[in-house]
């Protein structure tokens, strides 16, 4: 029966100290140059983060869009209950009753009394079966555990390039996203035999799952009560079975002897597996040994047992050919039924109780000779799971030697297919200076810093493992480290060999070198190596392309990437991807973005693996994102941002693009609550990595912000460079200057004109359309520019910039007051808002269209004034016309200025605040129009009272009041009676009153506007009144 504990209490959520939980959440520096102090969410931020983690990961902070889901791989679906199953029926009413009331419920027992069969049967028996997730934790760890179901629930939402191995050592980060993973289905998981799992990380894990779950439910199935310390969670003990249920269970399964099946129920001590081997052997005891376990079996049937019994994972019948006998099939066959083993999606493994029968006698039996028999075997097997099984038995026989040899010659091969977190497992523990290289390698490959953080540096004598150091140098961030350990490398080959080493060494100075900005002498370190192959000289002739592309030389970057399109698909795999990758880079740079993505995709599409080819992969999601975000496809820019999110957690060369990227996507989507200062802080990261062009990159993002914010800046300095970046940042800076109406010198002029790139042109063209209409006074040169940027946008494919060009065009025209005009081009802006899925520029152009009716629509502007951290520049706006203060730029002031000129212009104000006044703004309110005698509400409705004089009187009653009156005051005022009479007046004003509260309120029955006070009703939170314009 169910253990009831106390009901699940509402509680506020945790502070959330984790740091970089996704490329997608509110990002926090940590281990990088500029280290960022973390700040608490409240429960609001932590349901926004829950929304915004996966959208794909974790759609994003707000609105969702589902992105499909995936493929529940085999050993992750809930396996079918036994097709004989009797009683447990309190057992299941209770259960059921549990996980109605808790997100964790613990199911607990002794082996063998069918805890898992019991999970299994009640779930199956739900009418609406939940998506649920299995997973047998009997060979993980808490880590391990926790990492493989974020990477089963990834893999059903459709992420399907989840890397858990780089988020090792970040146990808060992983239950954070494993949690707002599973709130999105939300998913029902079953966690089976816990008890294997150390019972401090199992306790600490389930009680996280009952304190932070919501939605989610949890299903741990242990032998021991975990004892978890948390009201939240609930416990259903299983206890043996009454006699009764197992007589019926043995005859259900074909036994007729009544006699023998009384017997077996008498020893069974109520446990059906322990019932199933008193019934197959006939012995009369309530102790399973060894011996009795086994008694009945052949000769072959006892050696198979004693070969499983030493494996750690479940592994298939043709792996397990290779050292068990040769009636293996039959045997499975025989044994399955006497529940001595089992078979799983992953293979045939031995049931729990088995396993624990034989390691407990361990000296007994073959378990030696199969230890070695195994090892021999699996280590020879072409099944890379198996194979790995086979080097952990060599490495428990202390074969180091045999390991070794092994790995020299298979280890590239399980690098090659992704087994590095497999292998990684198996070697992370060793310590023997012969494993070194390959602890390197593998730790390189996965790329994740704790696994770095536990290998030495290598040797002197390995070149190879000395290149690949100073590879993960670089992957790190570590630019000085990587450049002197690259030198090293090559003071260290000889003239006449080692072509390859030198030349991958001067690949990693290059790189450095690119990577602060000096482009020449990154061009220079490659283009003096000589006597290179054909693949190594097209990677080098990529990486220069690379380096090129953001120069004024990228005419030359466009040369080489023409000519290496012509004979990329002549070239090995691994020198293929390198420079596909290269010629996208370019080609994004071009603004070719299509022939970019159709380039990417060679990269993507095909298998990667080798020493560091991780790492092309790694940048072909970054390049894939950024193409993405480009054409506006942001989805798809959320879904690859999401796969990069292991790779965000510490610092990296690669995390200050990442985060930028992501930055880019969230202002294009209209993400910005989280945005706080994270642009600053990725400029200084970049800064301090002297990654030049990725700081201009993160500055101008954080200029355009302080844009949309009408906010000043603290450095307005224009950059002299010539890079992307750079001619970004000056866009930007100047904006923000025109904005507030600065001016722009003719050489400042000049450079904009200068500026060609696809994405930046039109930007350049709408700052001039600005500057000329409120600097200049040209309206038609700002109407030209308007246009031409548009034009110039939409022939680039660059949508987001498309938007930006648009609402630049809608502000020129709102500022002249051309509202026919207006109302035609916020109408295509909301097109290509739709296109993008971007709600800032939706309620942009819905801001567009509201001021360009001829009245002001202040349902419509209440909605949007609260939107501030979706569209800030709409919310602000319309925050000014409500009546409420906000920060303002010279386009504000000249909007209000043209909007204030209409005819019978009308500013509401607030119910209880003194007419003439500018309130700041302090929260969405509702209000009265007392032209149109309507009411209008926060979520942009109306609701007419034209028709119901007496309830509207009651309404301007109250607004006339201050928003407070006595039943005296409304009596008087509403039904002109000049006394006020409990019995008689009372009941007339509550149906008044509810009637009113029907017309306005969510829930009547709750009021939220207008409320009941000691002598009478008043308005509750903020209201505005727009008078009759007489």
């Amino acid at each position: 029966m169910g253990q009831k504990r106390q009901k699940r209490q509402e509680e506020e959520p945790p502070e959330d100290h984790s740091h970089f939980a996704h490329p997608l959440s509110n990002h926090r520096l940590q281990d990088g140059p500029s280290s960022v102090s973390p700040r608490p969410i409240s429960a609001k931020g932590r349901q926004a983060r829950t929304r915004a983690s996966f959208r794909c990961l974790a759609r994003a902070v707000r609105g969702r869009t589902s992105v499909g889901m995936g493929s529940l791989p085999l050993r992750y679906r809930l396996p079918n209950p036994p097709a004989v199953f009797i009683g447990r029926t309190a057992e299941t009413v209770s259960f059921n009753e549990a996980v109605k009331r808790s997100p964790l419920v613990v199911v607990t027992g002794p082996n063998g009394v069918g805890k898992t069969a019991f999970v299994l049967h009640a779930l199956h028996r739900k009418k609406r079966g939940p998506r649920t997730i299995y997973i047998d934790v009997r060979h993980s760890t808490g880590e391990e555990l926790r990492l493989e179901v974020l990477g089963a629930v990834a893999e059903a939402e459709g992420i399907d390039s989840m890397n858990r191995a780089a988020l090792r050592g970040d146990a808060d980060t992983v239950m954070a996203e494993l949690l707002d993973l599973a709130e999105r289905g939300p998913w029902w998981f079953v966690l089976d035999n816990l008890h294997h799992i150390d019972a401090a990380e199992s306790r600490a894990l389930l009680q996280a799952l009952a304190r932070y779950a919501r939605k989610s439910r949890w299903v741990a199935i242990s032998s021991m009560d975990p004892q978890v310390d948390d009201d939240a969670a609930q416990v259903v003990s299983l206890s043996g079975m009454q006699p009764v249920d197992l007589e019926r269970m043995a005859t259900a399964w074909g036994t007729d002897d009544a006699a023998r099946v009384g017997r077996a129920v008498a020893v069974s001590g109520g446990s059906p597996w322990l019932l199933r081997q008193c019934l197959v052997n006939g012995r009369d005891v309530a102790r399973v040994t060894r011996e009795g376990l086994l008694e009945g079996l052949t000769r072959e049937q006892v050696e198979l047992v004693d070969a499983l019994s030493v494996l750690d994972v479940p592994l298939p019948p043709e792996v397990l050919a290779s050292f068990c006998p040769p009636s293996l099939e039959a045997d499975v066959a025989a044994l399955e039924p006497r529940g001595i083993l089992e078979r799983t999606p992953a293979g045939v493994r031995l049931h729990e109780v088995a396993s624990s029968v034989l390691a407990a006698s361990e000296g007994s039996g073959g378990r030696a000779r199969w230890r070695n028999r195994a090892a021999v075997g699996l280590s020879a097997s072409n099944d890379p799971v198996g194979a790995l099984e086979g080097l952990r038995l060599l490495m428990t026989l202390g074969r180091l030697g045999d390991v070794v040899d092994h790995l020299d010659r298979r280890g590239s091969r399980y690098l090659d297919q992704g087994y590095a977190p497999a292998l990684w497992r198996v070697l992370s523990s060793m310590t023997d200076p012969r494993l070194e290289g390959w602890r390197l390698r593998c730790a390189t490959e996965l790329g994740s810093p704790t696994a770095l953080r536990m290998v030495l540096e290598p040797s002197l004598d390995n070149l190879q493992d000395r290149v690949t150091w100073a590879q993960t140098l670089f992957m790190q961030g570590r630019l000085d480290d990587a450049d002197r350990t690259a030198k090293a490398v090559l003071l260290s080959v000889t003239p006449d060999s080692h072509h390859s080493i030198a030349f991958e060494a001067g690949l990693v100075l290059a790189n450095c070198a690119a990577a602060r900005g000096d482009v020449d002498r990154a061009v220079a370190r490659l283009s003096g190596l000589a006597d290179l192959t054909p693949p190594d000289a097209a990677r080098r002739d990529a990486a220069i392309a690379i380096y090129l592309a953001g120069t004024p030389d990228a005419r030359r970057a466009n040369a080489i990437a023409n000519a290496l399109a012509n004979s990329v698909d002549a070239l090995p795999m691994a020198a293929r991807e390198e420079v596909a990758y290269g010629i996208a880079y370019v080609r994004r740079r071009q603004g070719r973005l299509v022939d970019a993505a159709a380039m990417l995709r060679a990269v993507t599409a095909t298998p990667r693996g080798g020493v560091l080819k991780h790492l092309v992969a790694r940048r072909a999601l970054w390049l894939g994102a950024a193409i993405a975000l480009d054409r506006g496809q942001l989805e798809e820019t959320e879904q690859r941002l999401a796969k990069l999110a292991p790779f965000v957690r510490t610092a990296s060369v690669f995390r200050p693009s990442i985060l930028s990227t992501t930055i880019g996507f969230r202002l294009a989507r209209g993400d910005l609550e989280w945005l706080g200062n994270t642009a600053a802080d990725v400029e200084r990261e970049a800064s301090a990595f002297g990654i030049v062009d990725v700081a201009f990159l993160a500055r101008a993002q954080g200029v355009q912000l302080a844009s949309l914010r009408s906010l000043e800046l603290t450095r307005s300095t224009l950059p002299k460079e010539r890079s992307p970046g750079a001619d970004r940042l000056f866009i930007r800076l100047l904006e923000h200057r025109v904005l507030r109406a600065g001016p722009i010198t003719n050489e400042e002029s000049e450079r904009l004109d200068a500026i060609d790139a696809p994405g930046l042109r039109p930007l350049a063209r709408a700052v001039r359309a600005r500057a000329a209409l409120v600097v200049d006074g040209d309206v038609s040169k700002a109407l030209a520019e308007a246009t031409s940027a548009v034009s110039d946008a939409a022939a680039s494919g660059h949508l987001v910039v498309e938007a930006e060009a648009r609402l630049a065009h809608c502000d020129i025209l709102l500022v002249l007051g051309r509202t026919a005009e207006l109302s035609r081009v916020a109408e295509e802006l909301s097109l290509v808002a739709q296109r993008l899925g971007s709600r800032r520029f939706e309620f942009e152009a819905r801001f567009s269209t509201a001021v360009a009716a001829e009245g002001l629509d202040f349902a419509v502007l209440e909605h949007l004034a609260s939107q501030f951290d979706t569209a800030p520049v709409a919310a602000r706006r319309s925050r000014l016309l409500l009546g409420a203060g906000a920060p303002t730029d010279h386009f504000d002031q000249s909007m209000l200025a043209a909007i204030a000129g209409r005819p019978a212009h009308r500013v509401p104000s607030r119910v209880d605040g003194p007419e003439g006044q500018l309130p700041e703004w302090d929260g969405p309110a509702w209000g009265i129009d007392e032209a149109t005698r309507r009411v209008w509400l926060p979520d942009a409705r109306w609701v007419e009272f034209g028709r119901r004089a007496l309830h509207w009187d009651l309404l301007l009653c109250l607004a006339d009041a201050g928003g407070a009156a006595t039943k005296e005051h409304l009596v008087h005022g509403v039904w002109k009676e000049c006394e006020y009479h409990p019995l008689k007046h009372d009941a007339r004003l509550q149906v008044a009153v509810r009637k009113v509260r029907e017309l306005i309120e969510e829930d009547p029955s709750a009021p939220e506007r207008v409320v009941t006070t000691d002598d009478g009703y008043a308005f509750a939170g903020i209201v505005r009144r727009a008078r009759s314009a007489d």
